[in-house]
């Protein structure tokens, strides 16, 4: 094995820790933006009544970021059905004591649970 001269070996361990910082602010970062997120967006739950036309979407994995015409902005965690399907200028709807969401679309309704 040859041997590693000693500006060689603190070339190493410098880049060793660069990489180890910009991982772990990365990892701070992300953590921080997905606190953001949620306090923009809070989790939709079963308490939870809502209705409107929605404006926006961000889908993330199996979840759905939604602003409605009423500027109400909800999280729901949903199966890939609904992320799939609903997109701007649907009308939602969430009635209280629910766990289904109507979803209206050229006068069809659609239920998700």
């Amino acid at each position: 094995m040859a041997d590693i001269s000693p500006l060689e070996l603190k070339f190493r361990f410098v880049l060793g820790v660069i990489c180890v910082i910009v991982f772990v602010a990365m990892i701070v970062f992300s953590t921080y933006e997905a606190n953001e997120k949620s306090k923009e967006f809070p989790r939709l739950d079963v308490d939870t009544q809502i209705s409107g036309t929605v404006t926006s979407v961000e889908k993330e994995r199996s979840w759905i970021r939604l602003t409605l015409d009423s500027r109400t902005k909800r999280a729901i965690y949903s199966p890939a059905e609904l992320v799939n399907f609903v997109k701007e200028g649907d009308f939602l709807e969430k009635r209280i004591d629910s766990d289904s969401i109507f979803i209206t679309r050229e006068s069809q309704i659609y239920s998700f649970r």
